[in-house]
């Protein structure tokens, strides 16, 4: 990687960072693994909040489309629906549209990219903030909701 090219990550990190920092300050502190949310969130719902975080279609996500945003995106659909909602890989797979075998390689991508920016303090491919910022909206949805 070339350092233009990480310089070029770091500066749109930053500017996530400021766009979640801005919208979870609107947000009042809420667990997002509380028992009521398995009421109301939904699939459907996580797929709509990664893609308006993302800024990328809805459709896109599920498409065959292999464009950065896009994987990322669906990469934050499936972690979500998968440790957050407690989906299994195949019901996940179905939503993503995608094999079982995927899904699991998705998720476990953003572990590793999660522990890396956890260990380095660099969020290469934005993982981190998109997920906190998605899972926030989430937790303001679900208390929408209730």
């Amino acid at each position: 990687m070339s350092v233009q090219t990480a310089f070029q990550r770091l500066v749109r990190i930053e500017r996530l960072r400021a766009e979640c920092i801005q919208k979870l300050n609107r947000f009042a502190p809420y667990d997002l693994h509380s028992e009521s949310r398995f009421n109301v969130i939904t699939p459907d719902d996580v797929l709509q909040i990664v893609s308006d975080v993302m800024a990328v279609k809805k459709i896109d996500v599920v498409s065959k489309k292999r464009a950065r945003d896009v994987t990322t995106a669906r990469m934050l659909v499936s972690y979500i629906c998968r440790k957050d909602l407690k989906m299994t890989l195949d019901k996940v797979g179905r939503v993503v549209n995608r094999t079982h075998c995927s899904v699991w390689h998705e998720v476990k991508v953003v572990e590793n990219e999660l522990e890396f920016a956890e260990k380095t303090n660099k969020d290469h491919f934005q993982f981190k903030a998109a997920l906190d910022q998605s899972r926030q909206l989430l937790a303001a949805r679900d208390t929408q909701l209730v």
